[in-house]
């Protein structure tokens, strides 16, 4: 897949010291591509979200700790989860 910087190496304007300027239809490609690669990273994520969902219904997962090494890792956990679920 092209990245920006590859679309401005082809159109001969990348420098990058100076503002990334495109051509107008160069702007309608790149368009085109941050749509290519939101459905492509939402396509590969959907999956984690759905062990994510699974993992939050999961009792077992969720006890409350008795040992200092289960709460560290239910804490570690639930910041996983957040990150995760601040993706969607």
């Amino acid at each position: 897949m092209m990245t920006r910087e590859d679309l401005l190496r082809a159109f001969g304007r990348y420098d990058p010291l100076k503002p990334k300027v495109l051509p107008q239809d160069s702007i309608a490609t790149l368009k085109i591509l941050d749509q290519y690669e939101k459905d492509f990273i939402e396509e590969k994520l959907r999956p984690l979200w759905g062990l994510v969902d699974e993992q939050a219904k999961d009792e077992g997962l969720w006890f409350r700790a008795e040992t200092a090494p289960e709460a560290y890792l239910q804490q570690e956990l639930r910041v996983l989860h957040r990150w995760i679920e601040d993706m969607k």
